[in-house]
């Protein structure tokens, strides 16, 4: 492809020229990477997305060396996911693991990795799109949208911080991924923000340049306004016939899994649920006790006086209740499951007796399981061969009248992934989730976990209930608003109303897939009609 020619304005600016060069171009992508992170949780500074995506797309614009493109997209990559998820590696710094030594590897190894999704789909585009012109937006927008959905999919998938995620601070806008889900919103951030560079460089007219600016940012007050006359002005309806009691024990993780305080870890959870057996009230409502990821060790999983302690525990609430428990557990010989470790959520009734278990099935890649363990064999060295995988999605009843679908930790990222969809199964009541999140310290990454609960309740118009050892629990409503939010490193046990969930599923399955590929097709028509139109004139 030959060179392109821009604008006059373009080259008359000392800074752009200077950026045109490669090390300015490649260091400038990383500072606007950088930048666009504070998008995210906690900060949620969205105008910095606007300003990063929309430099990223005049520094492309204005290098024409193959080379140059990708090492300045895979910067913008790097400085992107290198700022956003930094506390990822804080899982090694917790007090007495002996992996600290591998910090600087945990804390640029992964956003090296993920660089190469934006780099490869934004080199693909420079090649066959010129930016000035209309084609070259849209091709950049489906480029960049289709490297999220393929990220979130490819090797077991890590959508983490997608850059629909931003809109977390702006509800009316994150409404919109009740409609296509978030790769859906992040298809459209990537659409609204990459008009903040196309715009300048537009070869046309200013009355053409002033119409499509007032087009695409009716597009963006379109969907504020959906949003705003989605969400409910008065607080989400909740069932009478339900209540929640949330165990955040906040329990140091330097301290979880010492074999001599698993007794102590244990009370602590059944004393803090049984402060609220003592003090409720007289209830036609049935309780569910909620306790956090792993918060039962092995040991005390299928033990007889540990299901004794659960049952007495139970019998101080005046009402039916039962336990949902997170705990690590291996199958009976009798059940025909694989014998091995599993992260699962189990069922207490009020006797203590278990009434059913969930396995985790979305494992974390050498966190939970080692890939390729099979050919590689690196238990020797790690000292973990892995958890068993569970077989996927569940929907639970254990009584008529309330089902609910179980999720633990990291499982909750994925859309489309947290419900069993198989056709002629009913839509459950609430989606519970629990999860650890204390591996991470007083980081952004409880933030982040936090608003992506928060986005599959608004995907699947159904409550989600999360509870975090520590971190935080909450009550989200279908419209991703918290009803309750506990604080960050603090223990307490609270009492909450289950909302009600939305009669119809949100997100409409694959929509966000076809309008990727409409976006793609689109700016690949409209780049021959430009080249059409510009061989007859």
């Amino acid at each position: 492809m030959t060179e392109q020619k821009y604008p006059t304005p373009v080259k008359k600016n000392i800074a752009l020229i200077l950026a045109s060069r490669p090390l300015p171009s490649v260091l400038s992508a990383f500072f606007l990477g950088s930048l666009s992170s504070l998008s995210m949780e906690p900060y949620n500074w969205i105008p910095l997305l606007f300003i990063g995506l929309g430099g990223l797309y005049v520094l492309l614009a204005l290098q024409s060396k193959h080379l140059v493109i990708f090492a300045s997209a895979w910067s913008f990559g790097f400085g992107y996911f290198l700022f956003g998820l930094s506390w990822i590696a804080n899982a090694l710094l917790v007090e007495g693991n002996e992996y600290a030594w591998a910090y600087p590897l945990a804390l640029a190894v992964l956003p090296m990795l993920l660089a190469f999704f934006p780099a490869i789909a934004l080199y693909v585009w420079r090649k066959g799109f010129a930016p000035e012109k209309l084609s070259g937006y849209l091709g950049f927008t489906a480029a960049l949208g289709l490297s999220e959905w393929l990220r979130g999919h490819l090797f077991t998938g890590f959508p983490w911080n997608a850059f629909g995620y931003s809109w977390i601070g702006f509800l009316p806008v994150a409404q919109i991924a009740a409609l296509t889900d978030i790769y859906g919103l992040t298809l459209l951030t990537v659409f609204w923000s990459a008009a903040f560079g196309f715009i300048p460089i537009f070869r046309a007219t200013p009355a053409k340049k002033i119409i499509l600016a007032a087009t695409i940012g009716l597009t963006l007050l379109l969907a504020a306004a959906y949003g705003y006359q989605r969400i409910p002005s008065e607080p989400a309806p909740v069932r009478n016939d339900i209540s929640l009691l949330l165990v955040q024990p906040n329990i140091a993780q330097s301290e979880k899994w010492e074999p001599e305080l698993f007794s102590k870890h244990f009370n602590t959870h059944l004393d803090l649920t049984e402060s609220q057996g003592l003090t409720a009230g007289k209830s036609t409502k049935t309780t569910y006790v909620i306790w956090p990821e792993s918060a039962i060790p092995l040991a005390f999983t299928h033990h007889p006086q540990a299901a004794e302690m659960i049952a007495q525990t139970l019998h101080y609430f005046p009402e039916k209740t039962y336990l949902l428990a997170g705990a690590i557990s291996r199958p009976d010989k009798e059940s025909g499951q694989k014998d091995n470790y599993y992260n699962s959520l189990v069922a207490y009734g009020p006797e203590g007796k278990i009434l059913t278990k969930y396995d985790k099935f979305h494992l974390v890649p050498f966190g939970e399981y080692i890939p390729y363990e099979d050919e590689l064999n690196l238990t020797p060295i790690t000292g973990f061969g892995g958890f068993g995988r569970g077989p996927g999605p569940q929907t639970i009843n254990l009584e008529p009248g309330f089902s609910f679908s179980p999720l633990i930790c990291y499982e909750i990222i994925f859309p489309n992934r947290v419900t069993d969809a198989t056709p002629g199964n009913p839509r459950p009541d609430a989606i519970i989730n629990v999860t650890n999140d204390g591996w991470y310290g007083k980081s952004a990454g409880p933030y982040q976990h936090l608003a992506q609960a928060r986005f599959r309740a608004i995907e699947e118009g159904i409550p989600v209930i999360r509870v975090a050892n520590t971190g935080f629990s909450a009550v989200i409503d279908p419209f991703g608003q918290t009803a309750y939010r506990s604080a960050l490193y603090e223990q307490e046990a609270k009492r909450e109303a289950l909302p009600k969930r939305l009669e119809i599923k949100n997100s409409i399955p694959y929509l966000s897939m076809v309008l990727l590929l409409g976006m793609v097709l689109l700016s690949i028509t409209c780049r021959r009609f430009e080249i059409h139109y510009a061989s007859h004139n």
